[in-house]
């Protein structure tokens, strides 16, 4: 269970700690009316249909009944499907290539100081892989394999998406002849100057300030939209989220196959998740994702990669 979803379930189960009044058997052994007078509350206040089953989810963590399965509770969330149906976040997205050419002003990776650095590297990742700050926040130095042609990241640890059979994200990130947005050379360079410092942490990521240490999700979700803003994205209406959204979107506008952007992203097979909620208009070879969004043709940044 990640981070997130255990800060989620808290506050779902301190409001139904809250609803039930303290009383334990209640709280355990709730019948169906009561978690539909629960559900009831929470809709009405305005919560999302996915908030709504995330709430769900939490309830049957300690009630001693198959909430999911109950005919009135999925007569519940059908009603809510209807009334309130998931919506896209974003009805549209932004151009990376905006954000390419702001990275591309910074300068060479060896003259960056450490936490400009450390921005510029999650910036680019979060761009040439589409996948979530959860991966990034979870990647180990032995889990990098670095060849002449491209690196390859293998992420093990459970992610958002892992589940019995399904595969793991492996990121690849070919080298681009413009060194200056190159994220695998951006990388390499990271490794190099971390180890100064780093000592005996194995996560990728480490902090900027003394004592250094892994960050988490929220600090590399920060230090992306400190660059975003500073490319001239509106960061009151975009999150670092988005950069899900602007490359796969992007990838998707260059023609790279749909099934290589659910691959690349982390999207199954049979997900349309991409095509619902992640593929926006402007305001298989497994470098084609990456090399879709650094390659611009219509800008001075078009390059071609070794």
């Amino acid at each position: 269970m990640s981070e997130s979803t255990v800060k989620n379930y808290d506050s779902t189960l301190r409001n139904w700690w809250a609803f039930c009044k303290g009383d334990m058997p209640r709280i355990s052994k709730p019948d169906t009316a009561e978690i539909l007078t629960f559900l009831a509350k929470e809709y009405e206040i305005g919560k999302s249909y996915s908030t709504l089953n995330g709430i769900r989810s939490a309830l049957a963590l300690v009630a001693d009944i198959e909430i999911a399965k109950d005919s009135n509770v999925k007569r519940f969330f059908k009603g809510v499907s209807k009334l309130r149906p998931a919506q896209p976040k974003y009805a549209y997205t932004w151009d990376p290539k905006v954000v390419l050419q702001y990275i591309s002003t910074m300068g060479n990776n060896e003259d960056l100081s450490f936490k400009i650095l450390s921005k510029k590297l999650i910036t680019l990742l979060a761009l040439t892989t589409g996948h979530r700050m959860q991966t990034f926040s979870l990647i180990e130095i032995r889990n990098i394999k670095i060849s002449s042609e491209k690196i390859e990241i293998f992420v093990p640890a459970t992610i958002k998406t892992s589940k019995t059979g399904a595969l793991q994200p492996l990121l690849t990130l070919p080298y681009f002849h413009d060194k200056l947005i190159c994220a695998a050379s951006c990388l390499t360079c990271y490794l190099n100057v971390s180890r100064n410092f780093r000592k005996e942490i194995s996560r990728l990521f480490v902090s900027t300030n003394k004592p250094t240490k892994a960050v988490g999700t929220q600090t590399l979700s920060r230090w992306v939209k400190d660059t975003l803003g500073e490319s001239g994205v509106d960061t009151s209406v975009f999150t670092a989220h988005s950069t899900r959204h602007a490359s796969t979107s992007k990838a998707n506008r260059r023609g790279v196959d749909i099934e290589q952007i659910r691959k690349t992203a982390g999207w199954t097979q049979s997900s349309n998740t991409f095509a619902r909620f992640y593929n926006r208009e402007l305001a298989a070879d497994n470098n084609d994702f990456a090399l879709s969004i650094l390659n611009n043709e219509d800008s001075e940044l078009s390059r071609t990669y070794l």
